[in-house]
């Protein structure tokens, strides 16, 4: 798979998704080596770079190739997510409950397929990633109410001709980072409460599920969420991860981080 029919991966059906990225008994490799989602886009490492995603229980199993982003690659994902921020943050919080409701039914409707690939490529059991992908679809689901309940306050005034009362306001752009051995419902914890609320992503993928991030990030797209709200990179914590927190160093992001390397985003 190479050239051209790259480009069809993001337009192309879920159905057809899962039958090009099923395990097939030979050595047979998808070299997919532009699927950061940047915009709504599927990007190349600017610099070109990749890293391999195997299989850990068959080593010749190999998923995929992926982009190492850059600093360049997650300074462009940053400012894609600022563009669509005002324009989703106006978006009345019903409507936004309603496309993470459709996150929901997308997931329950691939969720055998979403069980298999997290498996396969990260190596739990078949049972654990069902309960892990489970959760992610009841994330969604009970967020989609939440859409109806994104309640100000108000406050009684000392002033007889006062009012006084609050909004709940977005607060931009929030980084995303998580670790491999919840690699869906982790994500989805952070990043649905945060779109819910009005805000715009960029997820960095744990390195050893780049396939299932993808998967992922395609069907909260698939779901009808604009382009530019989530946005999605890829690399090492070192890497990627180490540039996105650095850029969002002064603002806001949420991240899974490993005690033992406390200066490292893992």
């Amino acid at each position: 798979m190479v050239g051209s029919s790259l480009d069809g991966i993001w337009r192309m059906s879920l159905n057809r998704f899962w039958e090009i990225f099923r395990p097939k008994q030979s050595k047979w490799q998808p070299l997919c080596k532009r699927i950061q989602i940047i915009n709504g886009q599927l990007k190349s490492a600017s610099d070109g770079s990749t890293f391999k995603s195997t299989n850990p229980a068959w080593l010749d199993d190999c998923l995929g190739e992926f982009p190492l982003s850059t600093e360049s690659d997650v300074h462009d994902a940053l400012n894609a997510a600022k563009g669509p921020s005002p324009n989703w943050a106006a978006t009345p919080a019903p409507t936004r409950g309603q496309i993470i409701g459709n996150m929901g039914r997308l997931l329950m409707q691939n969720k055998d397929d979403l069980v298999r690939l997290q498996a396969r490529e990260i190596g739990k059991t078949l049972k654990e990633c069902g309960g892990e992908i489970q959760e992610a679809i009841d994330t969604c689901l009970f967020f989609q109410s939440e859409g109806r309940r994104l309640y100000g306050q108000t406050v009684n005034s000392e002033l007889p001709d006062k009012e006084l009362f609050t909004y709940r306001r977005p607060l931009g752009v929030c980084g995303i980072i998580n670790a491999c051995n919840f690699p869906s419902a982790v994500p989805f914890w952070k990043m649905i409460p945060a779109i819910m609320c009005g805000n715009t992503c960029v997820w960095k993928s744990p390195q050893d599920s780049p396939l299932l991030s993808f998967a992922l990030a395609r069907i909260m797209h698939e779901s009808g969420l604009p382009n530019g709200v989530i946005n999605l990179v890829h690399g090492k914590g070192s890497g990627a991860g180490q540039h996105l927190v650095n850029a969002v160093d002064k603002g806001w992001s949420t991240k899974s981080r490993s005690l033992a390397a406390p200066q490292s985003a893992r």
